[in-house]
């Protein structure tokens, strides 16, 4: 990022986040964000209004109640998906969470999955990047009655309500918090919550080869899955680069597994 600033003759402004979450770590980045603030000012020639920061702030909980709401329904209701549809509930859940029209998704969503039957399904608990265009992955999700990603871990990993009235604090804390800073143990956590609050079937972890941290911590993961009577996969690959697809490999894996999960699924 640095070199591309220097490339295009930008500025260039890094925020160092501490792994550890203390009071004065969040000291230490709100101290950050208000000198980004400052010097964004400066760029742009206005200043920045806190009340419409403390605004976004407020949709952004109220976003994220209501995505809670379409997960916690997802656990019973079978609401149609793509790989593709939810890789791109990054862009609400992320980019443009806050935002009026991501609300009004959100909002769209929970009244919507209301209307979609309660099924008996492989429910599944996805890990890590989704190889939306992987030909197997397609075959056994999209749009299918019978396999279900009720929970996508990207886009739930800050849920906390957040400090409107302190928006720049609140934003430090989010960083802190974030299941992705710090070391391995922390997503455990997270994704041992999200398996007890969603009790999916089955979870699928795939190990894109160019996220070290990702590979190198999965088998503590399956210790945890495997305390909780979690069945749980491992798929190694690049989430990126289809030349790199090994779809034979994945393949019998992946409908191998999927026929244990229903198995299981059907004699309890």
């Amino acid at each position: 990022m640095r070199y591309v600033a220097e490339k295009r003759g930008m500025g260039f402004f890094s925020i160092d986040v501490p792994h550890n979450d203390t009071p004065a770590a969040e000291k230490y980045v709100a101290g950050q964000l208000y000198e980004m603030i400052g010097e964004l000012e400066k760029t742009v020639g206005r200043k920045l209004n806190m009340d419409e920061l403390s605004e976004t702030i407020r949709r952004e909980n109220e976003s994220k109640r209501l995505y809670g709401s379409f997960a916690e329904q997802s656990k019973k209701r079978w609401y149609p998906n793509t790989l593709t549809a939810l890789t791109a509930m990054l862009y609400p859940t992320h980019l443009s969470i806050g935002s009026e029209e991501a609300l009004d998704l959100f909002r769209l969503l929970d009244q919507d999955i209301k209307n979609y039957p309660e099924k008996q399904i492989n429910r599944i608990m996805w890990v890590h990047l989704l190889p939306y265009y992987q030909k197997t992955l397609r075959e056994c999700f999209n749009l299918s009655e019978k396999n279900y990603i009720s929970v996508y871990d990207f886009t739930l990993d800050y849920m906390e309500e957040m400090d409107a009235e302190h928006p720049v604090e609140a934003i430090a804390r989010k960083m802190l918090r974030n299941a992705y800073n710090g070391d391995y143990s922390r997503k455990i956590r997270m994704l041992s919550d999200l398996a007890d609050e969603f009790e999916p079937d089955g979870l699928i972890h795939y190990c894109h080869w160019g996220c070290k941290q990702s590979s190198g911590g999965v088998m503590m993961l399956r210790e945890e899955m495997t305390k909780k009577g979690v069945p749980m996969l491992v798929l190694d690959g690049d989430a990126m680069d289809r030349r790199n697809d090994q779809e034979g490999q994945l393949k019998t894996r992946l409908e191998a597994f999927l026929e244990m999960v229903e198995n299981r699924r059907c004699m309890r």
